[in-house]
C-alpha cells in the first residue's frame, strides 16, 4: 500500500511539473509576443512612454519569469528570483488585462502607430484580442506558481521518491530471501526429523520385534 502511494505520488509529480513546463513556455512566448507587438504597432523610432515601452518591460519581465520557471526547482534561488519576476509580471499583467479591455481606443489614440501599416479600426480590434492574451499570460502564471507550491509543499521530492523506493525494492528482496531461508529451513528440519525418526524405528523396532520373537 506505501508503494502504491509512492508511485502515485511520483506520477503526480511528473505530472505537474510537466505542466509546469508548459505554462512557462505558455508565459515564455507571451513575453516575446508582448515585445514584437510593440514593434509592429509603433511608428519607426523609439515607442511612446505609455503604452510602448511599458508593454516592453512588461514583456521583459514577463519572459524573465518563464525562463526562471524552467529551471525554479533545481535551485531554491532561482526558485525565489521566479517568483519574484512572476509576482511583477502578475501584477503589470493584470493592470495590462483592465486597462486594454475598459480604455482600448483611449490606448489606441495615446500611441503613434504606422498609418501605412495598420488602420485604427484595425489596431483597435488588435488591441481588443491582445486584452484576451495578457489575460491568458495572467492565468498562466497563477496557475504555475500555484503548482509550482504544491510541488514543492505538497508532493515529494523525485530524489526521496527514488530512495523510498529502494528502500522498499530492498525490503521486498530481504523478504523474499528470509522467506526463501525459513522454507529451507523448514526443509531440512522436516528431512533430519525424518531421518531421526527412521533411525530410531530401525534401532528399536529391532529389538522389539527380537523381544516379542523370545517372549515367544
Amino acid at each position: 500500500m506505501a508503494r502504491r502511494k509512492i508511485n502515485v505520488a511520483a506520477a503526480t509529480a511528473s505530472a505537474f511539473k510537466l505542466l509546469i513546463k508548459i505554462l512557462n513556455g505558455i508565459v515564455v512566448l507571451g513575453g516575446i509576443c508582448m515585445i514584437i507587438m510593440v514593434i509592429l504597432l509603433e511608428s519607426p523610432g523609439a515607442p511612446s512612454v505609455a503604452p510602448g515601452w511599458t508593454c516592453i518591460i512588461l514583456g521583459v519581465i514577463t519572459l524573465l519569469a518563464g525562463v526562471f520557471g524552467f529551471a525554479a526547482d533545481t535551485n531554491v534561488a532561482l526558485y525565489i528570483i521566479h517568483l519574484g519576476f512572476a509576482a511583477l509580471a502578475i501584477l503589470g499583467c493584470a493592470s495590462a488585462t483592465l486597462a486594454t479591455f475598459v480604455n482600448a481606443r483611449r490606448i489606441t489614440d495615446s500611441t503613434h502607430f504606422n498609418p501605412k501599416r495598420f488602420s485604427d479600426p484595425k489596431v483597435l480590434k488588435f488591441f481588443k484580442g491582445a486584452a484576451w492574451a495578457f489575460l491568458a499570460v495572467l492565468l498562466a502564471e497563477i496557475v504555475e506558481i500555484v503548482l509550482g507550491v504544491i510541488v514543492r509543499r505538497c508532493l515529494p521530492d523525485d530524489r526521496y521518491i527514488d530512495l523510498a523506493e529502494y528502500n522498499g525494492e530492498r525490503r521486498q528482496v530481504i523478504m523474499d530471501i528470509k522467506a526463501k531461508a525459513d522454507k529451507n529451513t523448514d526443509r531440512t528440519e522436516k528431512a533430519r526429523t525424518q531421518k531421526l525418526a527412521d533411525k530410531m524405528k530401525d534401532k528399536y523396532g529391532k529389538w522389539s520385534h527380537e523381544d516379542w520373537g523370545e517372549a515367544a
